[in-house]
């Protein structure tokens, strides 16, 4: 019962496939950020072997991008766009966009990926790969209900209109112009065979095929 229960709140329509897929995702999320080492670095308790250990790396990477994450969508919630924070709702099961952001003026929905890697060089395998992501992503956020995106927002948009929104791209879908978009926390890290697969339109806005990339650091 109380699974059911939460099926009809999370879920705008009942659809029992979408339903069990985005529920799963959810608490795999849960379970991902409920995580020992990570407290223990934010409270300085991580020993010396802790420090140097894979696994305490990866949460440090884990946490850098996760302010990336909301970062970056920060700067589409203060156009006055509907940000879904995709990868905090769905975690590892966000299908490579982690953020999703919906202009209802300029009719489009950009589809984002942010990559505020601190040890690990981005190289041209990595961007194929997101390009690849982004272009399979099927759009079904729609079924996910108004009131569980916007417990993300920084800037809290009305139920109301996240809904009227959500509606409006699920009935006219066709009509949205798709972007994709790629952030980058830093010059540093980009391996020199992405820039020589990439057209350069300004020092910090690159483009793959249709996929801009843009290297914008944390408080630019």
């Amino acid at each position: 019962m109380k699974i059911l229960k939460f099926l009809d709140s999370f879920f705008i329509e009942k659809d029992t496939g979408e339903s069990d897929k985005y529920i799963k995702q959810i608490e795999d999320n849960k379970k991902e950020e409920s995580n020992k080492i990570l407290d223990d670095f934010i409270n300085d308790k991580i020993t010396i072997d802790e420090l140097l250990s894979p696994n305490f790396n990866a949460d440090v990477n884990k946490k850098s991008g996760n302010i990336y994450e909301k970062y970056i969508g920060n700067k589409f919630e203060e156009k006055g766009e509907l940000v879904i924070y995709n990868g905090f709702l769905l975690g590892c099961k966000d299908n490579g966009i982690d953020v999703i952001s919906i202009s209802s003026r300029e009719k489009s929905i950009n589809l984002i990926q942010c990559k505020n890697w601190i040890n690990k060089p981005l190289n041209i395998s990595h961007i194929q790969d997101i390009y690849e992501k982004l272009n399979k992503f099927k759009m079904d956020f729609y079924f996910i209900d108004s009131k569980y995106i916007q417990n993300e927002l920084n800037i809290k948009m009305p139920i109301t209109k996240c809904n009227e929104i959500l509606h409006e791209v699920k009935s006219n879908l066709s009509f949205y112009t798709i972007r994709k978009t790629l952030y980058i926390g830093s010059h540093e890290v980009i391996h020199q065979n992405v820039k020589s697969m990439c057209q350069i339109i300004k020092p910090n806005i690159w483009k793959y095929y249709d996929l801009k990339i843009v290297i914008k650091r944390l408080n630019d």
